[in-house]
């Protein structure tokens, strides 16, 4: 047991750093969208895929991930935001079978090991797709200290961004991954990765003044969950993120059918787990100068005899206007 720990600390020498795909509007694959933007609608899942990079009982790793890239075509999502895509496997059958849909720039087949121990990826687990052609993406690792556990600096997460050209509109998506738990500790540990998220988003925004969407597993406490359950409170993490951050959330109150995790609907999902829960969220960047987005509905997707995961998937439908380019074009040349 001593021998295995010590094995799985040397791995956290994986060296870590900030990868950025630049690519040129002349190198850009015209992807052959399988939706339009119609109405100036765009469409988003978020799934956790539960792609852990060791085969554990009970988890139906080659089942789950043999169907997943079909079950993720099937919610006609625009764009695609992924997370624990530790696994090479899972990987492969994302880049075999999603390719002819989306476009990503992130390197799947990247791996990170240590003596064949672990096989993971580069990208803390994340992937972005999308229908529309991708002008930039960049990985920003989650800054590491003494609040990280063993299997969370393991996981080397962090956060994508990843700015999408839709024609009528440009939009920037932030797919992440926050720390797991339900105690004070992995709480203090989320809003200190979401301070780094803010900190970095500001000079982001300064190149890319576009709309902006976060989403992804947050692994926090939605308030109507706090104030159903004695066991859960009320997330700071939350508040600042809505109050601070200025995030729209997708969900402002929660129906009996927004949990994302939720052993009633969902056979993967148990109770041992924490129950019914909302962890996974789509929100918008809300007090931006740019901002002509707005939300039409956001739904749990992938449950019952569709899921993949133990997680269900958030699918999100947004409206643009095609003001914001032109604003942010006047914002560059203000600044010039």
């Amino acid at each position: 047991m001593y021998k295995l720990l010590f094995l799985l600390l040397f791995s956290l020498t994986i060296i870590k750093k900030k990868y950025t795909n630049d690519i040129s509007p002349n190198e850009i694959r015209q992807t052959q969208n399988k939706n339009s933007l119609f109405k100036n609608e765009l469409s988003i899942l978020s799934l956790n895929t539960w792609g852990l990079p060791i085969k554990l009982a009970g988890h139906d790793q080659e089942s789950r991930f043999h169907r997943m890239p079909t079950a993720i075509t099937h919610t006609s999502a625009d764009i695609v935001c992924l997370q624990e895509c530790f696994s090479k496997s899972l990987r492969d059958k994302l880049k075999e079978n999603l390719t002819p849909y989306y476009e990503d720039v992130t390197d799947i087949d990247c791996d990170r090991t240590w003596k064949g121990l672990l096989n993971m990826d580069c990208y803390g687990g994340l992937v972005t797709m999308s229908s529309y052609p991708i002008i930039q993406e960049e990985f920003v690792p989650f800054t590491d200290g003494n609040h990280m556990g063993i299997i969370e600096k393991i996981g080397a997460k962090g956060f994508l961004i990843t700015t999408i050209d839709l024609a009528v509109d440009t939009i920037n998506i932030v797919n992440t991954h926050l720390y797991s738990g339900n105690n004070s500790k992995a709480e203090k540990s989320r809003l200190l990765q979401v301070l780094q998220i803010e900190s970095h988003l500001k000079g982001y925004l300064k190149k890319h003044p576009h709309n902006t969407i976060i989403v992804g597993d947050l692994n926090i406490a939605h308030p109507d969950i706090a104030m159903i359950n004695d066991h859960i409170e009320l997330s700071p993490t939350y508040t600042y993120l809505e109050s601070n951050m200025c995030l729209l959330d997708s969900k402002k109150e929660l129906s009996d059918r927004d949990f994302t995790m939720d052993p009633n609907q969902n056979p993967y999902s148990s109770h041992k787990d924490g129950g019914r829960q909302k962890l996974d969220y789509c929100m918008i960047l809300d007090c931006n100068p740019f901002k002509s987005i707005s939300f039409i509905e956001s739904n749990v997707v992938l449950s019952g005899d569709n899921a993949v995961s133990d997680h269900m998937g958030l699918l999100s439908r947004v409206h643009l206007s095609n003001q914001s380019n032109a604003l942010a074009s006047e914002i560059e040349l203000h600044r010039e």
